[in-house]
């Protein structure tokens, strides 16, 4: 098993966000709060049945669905895999960070949480520790959930995948820094885990996606917790609790005002994250088109879909694909669709 360790700090705890199920634990008075920003709110929900209607009758693609929430979530773990695939000792890295008593209102609090001398530091850091590393960074909502009328801010989640044993004293000097250069901090939490090729799987498959794609360790579950739209069923608009909108409306408007822009973000990676996302990714679908392949028969591989055709070709071909092998392509691409974002 995995050998897990944990550097606290005052003021901060390893899990700071949940938002119950439907219909469970819900208080009416959460539901029906007062909008603390009515405008706001309302150009965000337009906004919202704007893209809603655009796209209509596919899938959301915008950074405020559910589907855009389970495609990070999907990357991290992809991550992760790549570690997995390495076949070398690693560690994965849970690093929290608030600033609960930043006197800023919610825009500004969440801009100051980035502070280019954090980022910076965190760069040196990791370099130092090792060469093969990548992060992301998650901003999510902080509220007291029980208090229908406490106030919500942000807060950071850091996941790092970093090669070779760490343990969480190696981190703090990332809490200290963020200490000093964001305004109204309270500290922060660390947790850790040692990994190596003999203690793969982690994790007992979740899905089928991860019972075709690998196991995984708990980083990639740890910042899905914190992704608020992995518990909608299409986007922000389906929110349970009127705080949570607010912050999304908030972060989407950001300084501009404009939802059509990027705003706050919230997801930021670094180091190899998208490289390793990326490999993985591709490797399973040269694994799709290789399992597609096999099910042709020999004069179908010579199709042009899967033979490359000289740039100058001035005739088309006569040749055409048999009945079963187009089946079979559409049925390896749409399982490669489907499991590509879970």
């Amino acid at each position: 098993m995995s050998v897990g360790e944990t550097a606290k700090y005052a003021g901060a705890r390893s899990k700071t966000y949940q938002i119950p199920e439907t219909g469970e634990g819900l208080n009416s008075s959460i539901t029906q709060l007062p909008k603390a920003n009515s405008t706001r709110l309302d150009e965000f929900e337009t906004w919202l049945d704007e893209r809603r209607e655009k796209a209509h009758p596919y899938p959301l693609q915008h950074t405020w669905s559910h589907r855009s929430a389970r495609k990070r979530f999907a990357r991290a773990k992809d991550v992760d895999r790549y570690f997995w695939g390495a076949g070398k000792e690693f560690t994965t890295v849970l690093l929290t960070r608030t600033a609960d008593e930043s006197p800023a209102g919610l825009l500004e609090q969440s801009e100051s949480l980035h502070p280019r001398a954090y980022k910076a530091k965190r760069r040196r850091l990791l370099k130092s520790l090792s060469d093969d590393y990548a992060g992301v960074s998650c901003m999510a909502p902080k509220y007291d959930l029980p208090m229908p009328n406490s106030t919500v801010l942000s807060h950071v989640h850091e996941a790092y995948w970093i090669e070779g044993h760490h343990s969480a004293e190696a981190f703090e000097p990332l809490i200290e820094k963020h200490d000093e250069k964001v305004p109204g901090a309270t500290g922060g939490h660390i947790s850790v885990e040692h990994h190596s090729p003999e203690t793969y799987p982690c994790l007992t498959p979740q899905s089928e996606a991860d019972e075709i794609r690998g196991s995984t360790t708990a980083l990639a579950y740890e910042l899905a917790e914190n992704l608020p739209l992995m518990n909608v069923a299409t986007d922000a608009a389906d929110l349970h609790d009127m705080r949570a909108l607010e912050w999304c409306a908030t972060l989407s408007a950001g300084s501009d005002g404009d939802h059509s822009t990027r705003g706050v973000r919230r997801w930021l990676p670094f180091g190899e994250f998208g490289e390793y996302a990326d490999t993985v990714k591709e490797g399973l679908w040269f694994k799709a088109k290789r399992d597609y392949r096999r099910t042709m028969r020999d004069d179908d591989l010579n199709h042009p879909w899967l033979t490359p055709q000289p740039v100058d070709e001035s005739e088309s071909t006569s040749h055409s694909i048999s009945q079963r092998a187009e089946s079979a392509f559409i049925e390896a691409v749409a399982q490669f669709a489907s499991k590509s974002d879970v």
